[in-house]
């Protein structure tokens, strides 16, 4: 037998939304065949799936390369792309532990490869992070699973959060003291009207010096971070307060509420009240 699924949980979503991330099931698989692939394994349906290993250890491949998989880390592979993926090591020794959690929805190979890409292509996510915690505990006791498109929405959110906060916990004694000093002046200044060439006479470097910098440390630009932090901060606005769209577009200095709106559902897909009567929490990379 190449492996023995342990649970295999199918997740109902409520009224879904095929534009929106569904989670489809949750897994939790052991295996200490060398024979066993994903190579190997033919799906029902076109998917996304997250990988983390409980006990032991495997093998994924991402873009050629092979990364050993241990306890607490976790990948991506989809059925969409040769790029990714993971079998029992040949010279395995131990049983491979794993849960899966299942999800389609449009962007989310995209997002996953992304992903991959900038903050992998393996992950460390600790047991006790929430995403995790909330795989294991909804796994808990469960022949059959029944969410809110919503709740659904989180779940996959969450984890893409646990990443990012995982990756930057773990980078942020490499990081650049300059990059430091430019995040914490971007995070503490969103509702001012920020430029590039203000940054740099601030920090008395050059315009070109830290953008340059910032680039080659977070792979992307100066003005697009400041975009994503102000999107971050208008999505915690839209479900903590009571502002309206245009006061939101005031405060973070856009230049009237329909180029907020404009900017808001480009990176987002909605519009600022479908998200404030959503209230999902929002990943941005």
């Amino acid at each position: 037998m190449n492996r023995q699924d342990l649970i295999h949980i199918p997740i109902e979503i409520t009224k879904p939304q095929e534009f929106f991330p569904q989670p489809i099931r949750f897994m939790k698989t052991v295996t200490s065949t060398p024979g066993y692939d994903s190579k190997r394994q033919i799906p029902v349906i076109p998917h996304c799936l997250f990988h983390y290993t409980l006990s032991g250890e495997g093998e994924y491949e991402f873009k050629g390369k092979f990364y050993k998989v241990q306890k607490g880390q976790g990948f991506f592979w989809t059925t969409q792309s040769d790029d990714f993926s993971y079998r029992y090591p040949p010279d395995g020794k131990e049983t491979w532990k794993f849960i899966c959690l299942c999800f389609i929805g449009e962007g989310m190979y995209d997002l996953s490869l992304k992903t991959a890409e900038q903050y992998g292509p393996v992950f460390t996510l600790n047991e006790d992070c929430q995403s995790i915690r909330n795989f294991l505990g909804i796994m808990k006791d469960k022949e059959y699973i029944s969410l809110s498109c919503a709740e659904g929405m989180k779940l996959i959110w969450n984890l893409f959060e646990d990443i990012v906060d995982s990756y930057i916990a773990n980078s942020n004694e490499v990081m650049h003291p300059t990059v430091k000093a430019i995040k914490r002046l971007i995070n503490s200044n969103l509702t001012e009207d920020m430029t590039i060439s203000g940054i740099a006479r601030h920090l008395n470097l050059s315009r070109e010096h830290i953008s340059r910098l910032f680039f080659s440390y977070t792979g992307k630009s100066l003005k697009d971070y400041i975009k994503e932090q102000k999107l971050n901060y208008a999505c915690k606005l839209l479900i903590e307060t009571n502002y309206s769209t245009n006061e939101i577009a005031e405060i973070l200095k856009y230049s009237s509420g329909s180029n907020f709106i404009r900017a808001f559902h480009s990176a987002v897909k909605m519009t600022p009240k479908e998200y404030r009567d959503l209230s999902i929490p929002l990943f941005l990379s």
